[in-house]
């Protein structure tokens, strides 16, 4: 009777012992702790007028990422670049400012740059002595170096204008819009113009950063500076600014 007693106990206690065995919850992971915040923008210069989404992101102290609630963002000198509480910087005048992004304990921040809005110069040449039709222009731009464009797929441009100043900015505008749709570089041109009526035909290839390393990227052709007319050696010349 006794041992029977002794059993049913000792099946007690183990049945005790389990129940309360599995009632205890796993231990939790620490909690990560925020150690650095890196802040990051696609580009560090910016133009005047410029816009741009800067990131921000939280790591512990071995590099990992953690999930951050929000970022506070500021910028030291408002009167050269601003930041909206979601991080997008606006370019407002030339100079120098310090984009910080903090959260917790933890802020992390960059510097950018911000310049005037660059100009350039396009200029297209001619040897013949007229612009009656079948003559054709050549065209050299100065946003990369022609002789690393290779000319291999054509794009027909055509335009009408007034006088021949308007067509010569048309006819770039009407390139300039090619190039950004295209995503292309052009280093061979022809051109006819009949009347009022530029017909050409431009050729080049898709951008290639590593190999073309375009300097610049053109916004449009602009009425500043412009000039159609032929030299004393009876050359014609075209020239205008356009915006970059």
């Amino acid at each position: 009777m006794r041992t029977a007693i002794g059993i049913a106990v000792a099946n007690v206690l183990v049945l005790v012992g389990f129940i309360a065995c599995s009632d205890m919850t796993a231990p939790k992971p620490p909690t990560p702790t925020l150690s650095t915040v890196t802040v990051t923008v696609p580009s560090l210069v910016l133009r005047v007028g410029q816009t741009e989404q800067a990131q921000a992101s939280a790591k512990d102290a071995n590099g990992n990422a953690i999930a951050a609630s929000s970022f506070t963002w500021f910028s030291s000198n408002t009167t050269v670049a601003t930041v909206s509480s979601t991080g997008q910087l606006t370019a407002v005048a030339e100079g120098s400012a310090t984009i910080t992004a903090s959260t917790g304990n933890q802020s992390g921040n960059i510097v950018v740059t911000v310049t005037a809005v660059a100009v350039g110069k396009v200029s297209v040449k001619s040897s013949s002595s007229s612009l009656n039709q079948g003559q054709t222009l050549q065209l050299t731009a100065v946003v990369t170096d022609p002789a690393d464009v290779h000319p291999v797929e054509p794009v027909e441009v055509s335009c009408q204008a007034p006088d021949v100043e308007m067509l010569f900015v048309d006819w770039l505008n009407a390139l300039i819009y090619e190039m950004a749709v295209r995503r292309m570089l052009f280093s061979r041109f022809d051109v006819v113009i009949a009347g009022e009526t530029l017909s050409g035909r431009a050729w080049g290839e898709p951008v290639d950063r590593e190999r073309h390393q375009p300097a610049v990227e053109i916004k449009g052709a602009t009425y500043t500076g412009l000039e159609v007319g032929r030299t004393k050696a009876g050359h014609w010349v075209a020239r205008c600014v356009v915006d970059v």
